[in-house]
Protein backbone atom coordinates (compact mmCIF):
# COMPACT_ATOMS: atom_id res chain seq x y z
CA UNK A 1 0.00 0.00 0.00
CA UNK A 2 2.81 2.41 0.84
CA UNK A 3 4.41 1.84 -2.57
CA UNK A 4 1.27 1.97 -4.71
CA UNK A 5 -1.10 4.41 -2.98
CA UNK A 6 1.08 6.95 -1.18
CA UNK A 7 0.18 10.59 -1.67
CA UNK A 8 1.10 13.75 0.19
CA UNK A 9 -2.07 13.50 2.29
CA UNK A 10 -2.00 9.78 3.14
CA UNK A 11 -0.05 7.59 5.46
CA UNK A 12 -0.18 3.88 6.20
CA UNK A 13 0.25 2.35 9.63
CA UNK A 14 0.01 -1.19 10.91
CA UNK A 15 -1.58 -1.92 14.27
CA UNK A 16 -4.39 -3.72 16.02
CA UNK A 17 -7.91 -2.37 16.41
CA UNK A 18 -7.90 -4.20 19.76
CA UNK A 19 -4.93 -2.11 20.98
CA UNK A 20 -6.48 0.95 22.64
CA UNK A 21 -3.16 2.81 23.08
CA UNK A 22 -2.38 2.34 19.38
CA UNK A 23 -5.81 3.66 18.38
CA UNK A 24 -5.56 6.67 20.70
CA UNK A 25 -2.16 7.57 19.20
CA UNK A 26 -3.58 7.98 15.70
CA UNK A 27 -5.23 11.39 16.02
CA UNK A 28 -8.27 12.70 14.13
CA UNK A 29 -9.69 11.69 10.75
CA UNK A 30 -12.01 13.05 8.08
CA UNK A 31 -13.06 9.49 7.24
CA UNK A 32 -12.54 6.01 8.62
CA UNK A 33 -13.09 3.03 6.33
CA UNK A 34 -13.53 -0.20 8.25
CA UNK A 35 -14.00 -3.16 5.91
CA UNK A 36 -14.59 -6.61 7.41
CA UNK A 37 -13.13 -5.53 10.74
CA UNK A 38 -15.69 -5.35 13.54
CA UNK A 39 -16.58 -9.04 13.41
CA UNK A 40 -12.95 -9.76 14.39
CA UNK A 41 -12.45 -7.24 17.22
CA UNK A 42 -12.69 -8.28 20.87
CA UNK A 43 -14.55 -5.13 21.97
CA UNK A 44 -16.34 -3.84 18.88
CA UNK A 45 -18.30 -1.27 20.91
CA UNK A 46 -15.11 0.32 22.26
CA UNK A 47 -13.71 0.39 18.71
CA UNK A 48 -16.80 2.13 17.30
CA UNK A 49 -16.80 4.64 20.16
CA UNK A 50 -13.13 5.36 19.44
CA UNK A 51 -13.98 5.95 15.77
CA UNK A 52 -16.75 8.33 16.82
CA UNK A 53 -14.35 10.35 19.03
CA UNK A 54 -11.68 10.31 16.31
CA UNK A 55 -13.76 11.80 13.51
CA UNK A 56 -13.35 15.49 12.78
CA UNK A 57 -16.53 17.58 12.40
CA UNK A 58 -18.28 16.43 9.23
CA UNK A 59 -16.34 13.15 9.28
CA UNK A 60 -17.80 9.83 8.20
CA UNK A 61 -17.38 6.14 8.92
CA UNK A 62 -17.82 3.59 6.15
CA UNK A 63 -18.20 0.14 7.68
CA UNK A 64 -18.82 -3.25 6.08
CA UNK A 65 -19.24 -6.73 7.55
CA UNK A 66 -21.09 -10.02 6.96
CA UNK A 67 -24.75 -10.06 7.90
CA UNK A 68 -25.28 -13.79 7.60
CA UNK A 69 -24.10 -16.09 10.30
CA UNK A 70 -20.52 -16.92 9.40
CA UNK A 71 -19.00 -18.25 12.57
CA UNK A 72 -19.52 -21.82 11.44
CA UNK A 73 -18.35 -21.47 7.87
CA UNK A 74 -14.56 -21.46 7.77
CA UNK A 75 -14.47 -18.38 9.94
CA UNK A 76 -13.41 -19.36 13.44
CA UNK A 77 -11.64 -16.00 13.66
CA UNK A 78 -15.00 -14.19 13.61
CA UNK A 79 -15.91 -13.24 17.16
CA UNK A 80 -19.52 -12.41 16.37
CA UNK A 81 -22.20 -12.27 13.74
CA UNK A 82 -24.16 -9.03 13.50
CA UNK A 83 -27.69 -8.99 12.12
CA UNK A 84 -29.13 -5.91 10.41
CA UNK A 85 -31.23 -5.10 13.47
CA UNK A 86 -28.27 -5.59 15.83
CA UNK A 87 -26.15 -3.33 13.58
CA UNK A 88 -28.66 -0.49 13.76
CA UNK A 89 -28.84 -0.82 17.55
CA UNK A 90 -25.03 -1.02 17.84
CA UNK A 91 -24.49 2.12 15.77
CA UNK A 92 -27.10 4.04 17.77
CA UNK A 93 -25.52 2.91 21.08
CA UNK A 94 -22.09 4.04 19.83
CA UNK A 95 -23.36 7.49 18.85
CA UNK A 96 -23.78 7.19 15.07
CA UNK A 97 -26.52 8.13 12.63
CA UNK A 98 -26.98 5.93 9.56
CA UNK A 99 -26.86 8.04 6.40
CA UNK A 100 -26.99 5.22 3.82
CA UNK A 101 -27.24 1.45 3.90
CA UNK A 102 -26.24 -1.06 1.22
CA UNK A 103 -26.68 -4.82 1.16
CA UNK A 104 -24.98 -7.42 -1.03
CA UNK A 105 -26.21 -10.99 -1.43
CA UNK A 106 -24.40 -13.87 -3.06
CA UNK A 107 -25.63 -17.43 -3.38
CA UNK A 108 -22.72 -19.87 -3.36
CA UNK A 109 -23.32 -23.29 -4.85
CA UNK A 110 -22.13 -26.13 -2.60
CA UNK A 111 -20.24 -27.73 -5.51
CA UNK A 112 -18.11 -24.58 -5.66
CA UNK A 113 -17.46 -24.67 -1.90
CA UNK A 114 -16.42 -28.34 -2.03
CA UNK A 115 -14.20 -27.79 -5.08
CA UNK A 116 -12.53 -24.78 -3.42
CA UNK A 117 -11.95 -26.70 -0.21
CA UNK A 118 -10.20 -29.45 -2.16
CA UNK A 119 -8.10 -27.28 -4.45
CA UNK A 120 -7.42 -24.07 -2.52
CA UNK A 121 -4.99 -24.98 0.23
CA UNK A 122 -5.05 -21.39 1.52
CA UNK A 123 -8.79 -21.57 2.18
CA UNK A 124 -9.20 -21.27 5.93
CA UNK A 125 -11.14 -24.24 7.22
CA UNK A 126 -11.46 -24.89 10.92
CA UNK A 127 -10.85 -28.36 12.32
CA UNK A 128 -13.80 -30.71 12.66
CA UNK A 129 -13.76 -30.38 16.46
CA UNK A 130 -14.44 -26.64 16.07
CA UNK A 131 -17.52 -27.30 13.92
CA UNK A 132 -18.78 -29.99 16.29
CA UNK A 133 -18.45 -27.68 19.27
CA UNK A 134 -20.10 -24.83 17.40
CA UNK A 135 -23.07 -26.89 16.23
CA UNK A 136 -23.57 -28.44 19.67
CA UNK A 137 -23.97 -24.89 20.98
CA UNK A 138 -26.07 -23.72 18.00
CA UNK A 139 -28.18 -26.62 16.66
CA UNK A 140 -30.43 -24.14 14.84
CA UNK A 141 -27.45 -23.18 12.67
CA UNK A 142 -26.75 -26.83 11.92
CA UNK A 143 -30.33 -27.35 10.74
CA UNK A 144 -30.12 -24.22 8.56
CA UNK A 145 -26.81 -25.32 7.01
CA UNK A 146 -28.11 -28.84 6.31
CA UNK A 147 -31.13 -27.35 4.56
CA UNK A 148 -28.98 -24.93 2.54
CA UNK A 149 -26.64 -27.70 1.43
CA UNK A 150 -29.34 -30.22 0.50
CA UNK A 151 -32.79 -28.83 -0.29
CA UNK A 152 -31.66 -25.24 -0.74
CA UNK A 153 -29.81 -23.80 -3.69
CA UNK A 154 -26.57 -23.27 -1.78
CA UNK A 155 -25.26 -21.02 0.94
CA UNK A 156 -26.44 -17.43 0.93
CA UNK A 157 -23.83 -14.89 1.97
CA UNK A 158 -24.85 -11.35 2.76
CA UNK A 159 -22.75 -8.30 3.51
CA UNK A 160 -23.99 -5.02 4.84
CA UNK A 161 -22.34 -1.65 4.36
CA UNK A 162 -23.17 1.59 6.12
CA UNK A 163 -22.26 5.24 5.73
CA UNK A 164 -22.36 6.71 9.24
CA UNK A 165 -21.84 10.09 10.85
CA UNK A 166 -21.58 10.93 14.54
CA UNK A 167 -25.00 11.78 16.00
CA UNK A 168 -25.47 15.46 16.71
CA UNK A 169 -26.72 14.66 20.21
CA UNK A 170 -23.74 12.33 20.90
CA UNK A 171 -21.23 15.23 20.85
Amino acid sequence: ARDHYKTVNTSFMVGSADDRSFLESLGKFDAVISLATIEHICDHRAYLKWVNRSLRPGGVLIVSFPSTFTMDYAAPHHRRDISRRAARRLFRECGFDIIETFYQRELVDMRYVIREARTNKKMAAPPLRYWLGYYLRRPDHLIRRIYQMTAGSGILFEHQQYLLTPSADAN
